[in-house]
């Protein structure tokens, strides 16, 4: 018996979007749509540090460059005053240099200060731009704004008294950062959910780097064939891609080649309908 694989790229979309974040009193505050803060590194030059100098890193989750000239990064302490966009938090800034661009998918790392200005932890890799101020590990407040003063995204840490959605992105280490999760693209509003800790790895202009857009599959073949056939599905986005259904069924297993091709092996019980590629970006069916 032949499975016939379909693609309904006329069928009827429907999203439910529950917006449930619980934002604090003045804070009116979601998601960026360009640059995001992605991690957080307060450990520098302390005992035991991977790193001798703090870091702060930016990530451009958009599909267009970015002109970042001008734009400032506030830090504030963890119970230092309430921040809105007409009150910035004031305890440190940040002004980006001129001539600053952030390219589609790619990062942009600032150096700062360090606890310990004589240590023999590892250097940064080469810094997109640098402050010589020291960031709290246990908690602080950051806020970063473009050259109108209009808010872009905030982040709260660790012991943070203010953080945008219901809780405090986790404290980094002397050895971890405070990490904005999926290489960067989430970005729920919520900085609790939206980060994690992970191995300090700093990232600069010239690291490797990523697409925030959702998969898309422009073909596949063969386009029917029986249970064990192995299917070649081309598109967009599959790097990191987590499953391929056949109709609702999961794949038998599946490889991805490269970003725009997967190969998937058809399961017992399959029957014809859509194919469906899931990554953490998004479905394409």
């Amino acid at each position: 018996m032949k499975t016939t694989f379909t693609r309904f790229s006329f069928m009827r979309r429907y999203w439910a979007c529950a917006l449930a974040l619980l934002l604090l009193p003045l804070l009116g505050w979601g998601q960026s749509t360009t640059i995001v803060i992605s991690q957080v590194y307060g450990g520098g030059g302390g005992s035991g540090a991977t790193y001798n100098k703090d870091y702060v890193e930016l990530f451009n989750k958009s599909g267009v460059d970015v002109v970042v000239t001008g734009w400032t990064l506030r830090y504030g302490t963890s119970g230092s005053a309430t921040p809105s966009t007409s009150t910035q938090l004031a305890t440190s800034l940040v002004v980006l240099p001129a001539n600053t661009t952030i390219q589609s998918g790619k990062y942009f790392l600032i150096r700062l200060g360090s606890n310990n200005p004589t240590s023999t932890a590892a250097s940064l890799p080469p810094s997109d731009a640098m402050f010589d101020f020291d960031i709290a590990n246990a908690g602080g407040k950051l806020q970063l704004l473009d050259n109108t003063g209009k808010l872009i995204d905030y982040v709260g840490y660790g012991t943070a008294n203010f953080y945008n959605g219901t809780g405090a992105a986790p404290a980094p280490s002397v050895t971890n950062a405070s990490t904005r999760r999926n290489n960067g693209c989430q970005d729920t509003g919520n900085n609790n959910a939206d980060f994690t800790t992970l191995a300090a790895t700093p990232r600069n202009t010239g690291s490797a780097g990523v697409s925030c857009a959702a998969p898309t599959i422009t073909s596949f073949t063969p386009a029917s064939g029986p249970i064990n056939s192995v299917v070649t599905i081309t598109g967009t986005g599959f790097t990191g891609a987590t499953v391929v259904r056949f109709n609702s069924t999961a794949a038998a297993s599946f490889s991805v080649t490269d970003a725009s091709t997967i190969t998937a092996t058809v399961a017992a019980g399959t029957t014809s309908g859509a194919i469906s590629v899931t990554t953490s970006n998004g479905t394409a069916t």
